[in-house]
C-alpha cells in the first residue's frame, strides 16, 4: 500500500516537472550571467532575505518588552500593597 502511494507521488511530481517551462526554472536575478544590474539585484535581495527575519524577531522582542514595561507600570507599587 505504501509503495503504491510513493510511486504515485513520484510519477506525479515527475510529470509536473516534465511539463514545467524552462523559463520558470531559471533565476530572474542570477548573479553569474548578465549585466551589472543583475549583480546588484542579487546582492540587494540577499541582504533583504538575511535581514528580514532578524528585523522581524527584533521587532517582536521590542514589542514584548514594551508591553511588559507597560504592564509593570500599571501594577500598584509595593508601598501601596502594604497599606491595604
Amino acid at each position: 500500500m505504501c509503495g503504491s502511494i510513493s510511486k504515485r507521488v513520484v510519477s506525479t511530481a515527475a510529470t509536473i516537472l516534465a511539463f514545467t517551462p524552462a523559463q520558470a526554472l531559471a533565476c530572474p536575478v542570477c548573479a553569474l550571467v548578465g549585466s551589472g544590474d543583475n549583480t546588484w539585484a542579487y546582492k540587494a535581495m540577499s541582504v533583504m532575505l538575511i535581514m528580514l527575519p532578524l528585523v522581524m524577531i527584533g521587532g517582536a522582542v521590542f514589542w514584548l518588552s514594551r508591553m511588559a514595561t507597560l504592564a509593570d507600570a500599571e501594577l500598584p507599587s509595593p508601598e501601596r500593597r502594604k497599606r491595604t
